[in-house]
């Protein structure tokens, strides 16, 4: 298993991602700039030729809630982009990379009603937990509603501070980064009540045999529901492999993503290194030959 999987959250509260920074940056001169937000304990520059970039980790949360609040930055009359450090999870492989400013609220898998709050409700927990500007709720049937924030940092927070509990339930949260297919989900889960509820419903075959004889009408009813339970248990079947697969194809698309990004970056820096050498080279022969024509 990659090591970057299952990184604990508890080590990301207070860390930030600094992006778009300018080539000729240090980190005494990054420290000067963010030491006004708090204390900052712990930095990582990032040094890449085509895209500089940084982590932060400060003493405190409250410093990077200041730190986006105050948003936008600038260092040396170029804009620098900064979010909230996610974990890269099994379950949550690839949050950390995206900026959003959707979620997707469901209940959890336990839960036997699996009937979410009122949007009241949502909308208040969100307003006096996370902040932000909420600006629609979408209720997209009892299990599904998306939630749209004008800025991702909100979003951000609350993948951070999960679990969320609002009138005593556990409300999964998840980035949307593909509303089709969650509203597919819902149409499938539609359908698939629709037609239990046909199958539920004595048709009048089954009333013209109940009238004539009561006897019959108990094994077609028991066949029906049976039919109708298998078919439930298929289509879970089919939603929850093809979840997985879906899963497990991004946990290995990621992988890959974090391969390239790797091999560029020793490549960056094996070519700096020649660079170097070649550098240190030129001197040493510049010496020699100083030396000889000396003599």
């Amino acid at each position: 298993m990659p090591r970057y999987i299952d990184q604990p959250i508890e080590e990301f509260y207070n860390k930030i991602y600094v992006g778009n920074l300018p080539s000729t940056i240090n980190g005494k001169q990054l420290n000067n700039f963010f030491r006004r937000f708090g204390h900052v304990i712990q930095m990582k520059i990032n040094r890449n030729p085509s895209k500089l970039s940084a982590t932060l980790k400060f003493e405190y949360r409250s410093s990077i809630d200041q730190l986006m609040a105050n948003r936008p930055h600038f260092i040396d009359d170029q804009q620098i982009f900064v979010n909230r450090c996610l974990p890269i999870t099994r379950r949550y492989p690839y949050e950390p990379f995206e900026r959003l400013n959707r979620l997707v609220l469901r209940p959890s898998i336990d839960d036997k009603h699996r009937i979410l709050p009122q949007n009241e409700r949502i909308q208040n927990y969100f307003n006096e937990n996370i902040g932000g500007n909420l600006i629609q709720i979408e209720r997209l049937d009892d299990e599904t509603i998306l939630i749209q924030f004008d800025d991702y940092d909100p979003v951000d927070l609350c993948c951070l501070l999960r679990p969320h509990f609002i009138d005593q339930q556990i409300i999964e949260v998840e980035k949307c980064s593909d509303e089709q297919q969650i509203r597919r989900q819902v149409q499938i889960r539609a359908k698939t009540r629709s037609l239990s509820k046909k199958l539920s419903t004595p048709d009048v075959e089954t009333q013209s045999n109940k009238t004539i004889s009561p006897s019959l009408s108990v094994p077609i009813r028991h066949k029906i529901l049976q039919i109708q339970n298998q078919y439930a248990e298929i289509l879970d079947r089919c939603e929850n492999e093809h979840e997985k697969r879906v899963n497990k194809l991004k946990t290995e698309w990621k992988t890959l993503a974090f391969q390239r990004i790797r091999f560029e970056r020793l490549t960056f820096d094996y070519q700096d290194e020649f660079r170097y050498f070649q550098r240190e080279n030129r001197q040493l022969k510049g010496q020699i030959s100083e030396n000889v024509h000396g003599r």
